[in-house]
């Protein structure tokens, strides 16, 4: 983890109004992916694990209660580029979504 990382962490931490998602360096296959994004963002055991159960959770996040959330992929992560290209789509469509929504900021950082 880089030091910017763990300071951004930090600072998170310190701010109860802020969630983060860490997604780690490594990974390699989507069901992996899959999983840290379960975990991170704490969604609920019924996730399907696919592109489309990713789009459907990430905008309708109500078991998260703070506002600001942030996913930090430590970097992109090493599936194939169909794979890697719906998981930016997916990204970006969210973040569309609470940036009209207003209720959330939705903040996607590749370091």
């Amino acid at each position: 983890m880089t030091d910017f990382l763990l300071k951004m962490m930090e600072q998170a931490q310190a701010d109860d109004d802020t969630w983060v998602c860490l997604v780690p360096k490594g990974i390699t296959t989507t069901l992996e992916l899959m999983e840290y994004l379960k975990i991170g963002l704490r969604f609920p055991d019924y996730f399907g694990r696919n592109w489309n159960a990713l789009d459907d959770f990430l905008d309708d996040l109500p078991w998260i209660h703070e506002r600001n959330i942030i996913i930090a992929n430590e970097e992109f992560p090493q599936i194939p580029e169909k794979q890697l290209n719906y998981y930016i789509d997916a990204l970006k469509t969210a973040s569309d979504f609470w940036k009209q929504d207003g209720r959330k900021t939705f903040t996607v950082l590749f370091l």
